[in-house]
């Protein structure tokens, strides 16, 4: 069994959600022996976190989960005990970014239902496997955003012009826009001259653009004027 040196701290984390777990023998006193048992024989001081009453489906609400990791990232502890997979995540998102944690900072994680300890070299390979899948998601991510910003590049939009959070274009410029389209002036013409009229844009900026001109005669707003 690997053991600890120079009297490291071993964080043990327990969860229970609900008052029928503690029945079925999965008490947050009932875990805490276990893991207590199992780090001090490793050699390690024993620091406890624990989250009562909240669910696993995520992080979010478990702080007891959070300050743990806090002290494993920043190098206080160097372990993290838990008696079963489904106390520590129930979401692979969240269990693949405990995962990166680990591997990032260089912290042992301890699965014991699992037989999952990083201190070993079968443990190393699980961690690495799952840090793989992480990898991997994060990939199928990018590239799923990379398509969407393709799609709304195609389309002509323009995040902030006609996509997302869209800010509040003033009636005059929108007015002089349509004003300069309908004399013929191209574009680029265009943004020249509100440019040169030191007119600032719908995000406050001093140069205009193409893309944005287009955006803001294609927008809803401006279809609005231009029948009316």
């Amino acid at each position: 069994m690997s053991t600890a040196t120079k009297q490291e701290t071993a964080l043990i984390y327990v969860r229970v959600s609900s008052a029928r777990q503690a029945q079925e023998g999965l008490s947050l006193e009932a875990q805490e022996r276990t893991l207590r048992a199992s780090a001090e024989l490793a050699g390690y001081e024993v620091s406890l976190f624990t989250d009562s009453g909240k669910s696993g489906k995520s992080l979010s609400g478990r702080q007891g989960l959070r300050l743990a990791l806090e002290e494993l990232n920043s190098g206080r502890a160097s372990a993290l005990y838990v008696a079963r997979l489904d106390r520590l995540a129930r979401s692979v998102s969240d269990l693949l970014g405990i995962v990166d944690q680990a591997i990032k900072h260089n912290w042992r994680l301890v699965l014991m239902d699992l037989g999952v300890d990083t201190a070993t070299p079968h443990g190393r390979l699980v961690l690495s496997m799952l840090g793989s899948v992480a990898e991997f998601e994060r990939g199928l991510i990018s590239e799923r955003q990379k398509d969407v910003h393709a799609e709304r590049r195609s389309r002509g939009d323009v995040w902030g012009v006609t996509k997302g959070n869209l800010p509040e274009t003033s009636q005059e410029v929108r007015a002089l826009v349509l004003e300069l389209s309908h004399k013929g002036l191209s574009l680029r013409a265009i943004c020249h001259e509100l440019t040169m009229r030191q007119i600032p844009t719908t995000r406050g900026g001093l140069a205009w653009y193409p893309s944005t001109v287009r955006a803001l005669l294609n927008s809803p707003s401006m279809s609005l004027e231009k029948t009316a």
